[in-house]
């Protein structure tokens, strides 16, 4: 069969499927505030930003559950947000996504998380953050996995944006539940120093960069194709996992448990803005497993949402017609994905 004519009826798979996906972690309200900087500020050596405009989206785990929305699939998000003005207007933003909060954790002793950045063009000038790091109180932790024992989601996904909501216990909680149920989980972990690997095993997939498989190794790792296979290989073996190594625009590298490799190369696109595009991947892979895709295809298939979510500013999504529209103007000018 034709590339171009696979991966459209892959895409098509996914439109009528209406695949189920659980995403978990780190919730955040992403604010972009537009304008141009046209004079210095007289009171320090600062750029005045003359506003002309505010967009706000979800970001973090919110971006993916956005992503998984935004391509037609049915998306839970489950994360923590605190009492307070900007919680409410997290949800209302997440609810106009069609993401379904009833499963949202509200900390009245925790921030929501907001992350403020300021433009001028496509330029980023200041980023303001409010927000906690410390780890969830444990009883957040417990709600978390009693809802999980009455999820009837096919798919989860836990994402990890380093503000407390993913811990090991949480993950390794998580994929105990799952895997009783026979539920497959993704893995976006936030690798840090001394991060716990045995958290992982039983998670169906992981998808580190290299920067968190250089962390997990403890030393600098190449970018070839040769280096990226042993390095996600050795992961697969040691935690009993497939692998997904992203490798900025060397593209990505997969790693399965029977020992198949696939190196999947970035589409060539006029990149913007790469923010968020790890989430678009991971929510594309997701929704398409839960339409019964195969792992690979759902990786080439994140590709080329991949593609498109870099040609825009912010934590942005990506809809089916998008998608449908790149794989049939990429596939014709390179047969990269066969």
């Amino acid at each position: 069969m034709n590339n171009t004519v696979h991966l459209l009826n892959l895409a098509k798979q996914i439109e009528t499927s209406r695949g189920e996906v659980t995403t978990i972690g780190d919730v955040i309200f992403d604010a972009f505030t537009f304008g141009s900087n046209e004079r210095t500020s007289s009171e320090a050596p600062v750029p005045v930003i003359q506003t002309t405009r505010k967009e706000t989206m979800p970001g973090g785990a919110g971006n993916v559950a956005a992503n998984i929305a935004a391509l037609g699939g049915k998306s839970k998000l489950i994360g923590v947000i605190g009492m307070d003005t900007t919680g409410i207007e997290l949800r209302e933003l997440l609810r106009k996504h069609e993401i379904d909060t009833d499963s949202m954790v509200i900390d009245p002793q925790r921030p929501t998380t907001k992350k403020e950045r300021f433009l001028d063009g496509d330029t980023q000038l200041l980023c303001v953050a409010r927000e906690s790091r410390e780890v969830v109180a444990p009883w957040v932790i417990e709600k978390v996995i009693n809802t999980l024992m009455g999820n009837g989601y096919s798919i989860v996904v836990i994402t990890d944006y380093n503000r407390g909501m993913v811990s090991p216990e949480l993950i390794r909680r998580t994929i105990e539940i799952c895997s009783q149920q026979g539920k497959k989980v993704i893995v976006d972990v936030h690798i840090k120093d001394n991060f716990d690997i045995t958290c992982l095993q039983g998670a169906y997939l992981i998808t580190p960069n290299r920067k968190e498989a250089a962390t997990l190794l403890g030393k600098a790792i190449p970018d070839d194709h040769q280096s990226a296979e042993l390095i996600a290989r050795h992961m697969a073996e040691q935690i009993g996992t497939n692998v997904l190594l992203t490798r900025d625009n060397e593209g990505m590298t997969l790693v399965t448990t029977d020992g198949a490799v696939n190196h999947i190369p970035a589409l060539e696109q006029n990149a913007i803005c790469v923010s968020g595009a790890g989430d678009t991947v991971v929510g594309t892979i997701s929704l398409a497993l839960a339409s019964n895709i195969e792992l690979i295809d759902a990786v080439k298939l994140s590709a080329y949402t991949a593609a498109v979510v870099v040609g825009k500013i912010g934590t942005a999504t990506v809809t089916m017609h998008e998608l449908t529209r790149v794989i049939e103007s990429l596939s014709k000018a390179q047969s990269v994905l066969v």
